[in-house]
């Protein structure tokens, strides 16, 4: 009688190969995106005029430095826990004079949701129908914060935060400007927003500077 064939080594070798196979797609897919996260952030350097540093890794890349302006800029992603995961975030950071230490929070009305009025928390309101009914400010230094928001800050926060932005926060908190969103620097539209929020940025610190 003839023995049946053995199976089991060709079953192995196969399932072998096919993990081998996925492990290089997605390392692949891993070394495309920091490829990409790289350029794009190279990209927003020479946009805003300030240095890039590639980074031993690519997701270290980072833009920091004066720009033409005198502007104290920095530009990097981290890595932030959110339950059992950790998640990427796009942050800027500008350096202000905040002599008043005025502070405030500022996002988009649709990333908080009804979360504000579920803990109890009245926004600020500028008085300003379509800004109010898109963004949700909240600081203890109302008369101020409310002098901040002018017509020109406004706008362009409406620029900053697009029907495709990702969920920002922009916060004044001591001599720091700092706007973040979730994810990771891939795309032309990304840098067109940061390019955005880094003018909101530079506008809101002249405003600033005009309190003192």
């Amino acid at each position: 009688m003839e023995s049946e064939p053995n199976l089991l080594f060709p079953l192995l070798t196969f399932a072998g190969c096919l993990c081998a196979t996925v492990g290089c797609l997605l390392l692949m897919r891993k070394s495309f995106a920091f490829s990409t996260r790289r350029k794009q952030m190279e990209k927003l350097s020479k946009s805003l005029g300030i240095a890039f540093d590639r980074g031993i890794k690519a997701s270290e890349c980072k833009a920091e430095g004066l720009d033409a302006e005198g502007n104290q800029l920095h530009i990097c992603h981290k890595k932030v826990s959110l339950g059992p995961r950790k998640h990427p975030l796009l942050e800027i950071t500008l350096k202000v004079d905040n002599a008043k230490g005025i502070g405030f929070n500022i996002a988009s009305r649709s990333s908080t949701g009804d979360l504000g009025s579920k803990l109890g928390i009245k926004p600020l309101e500028t008085g300003i129908d379509t800004f109010d009914q898109g963004f949700v400010v909240k600081s203890k230094d109302e008369q101020e914060v409310k002098s901040l928001l002018n017509e020109e800050i406004r706008a362009l926060c409406h620029v900053t935060w697009d029907e495709k932005g990702a969920h920002g926060l922009l916060k004044l908190k001591g001599t720091e400007l700092i706007y973040s969103e979730s994810g990771s620097l891939f795309s032309d539209l990304q840098v067109r927003r940061l390019e955005s929020a880094v003018s909101l940025m530079k506008l809101l610190k002249t405003e600033l500077e005009s309190l003192t």
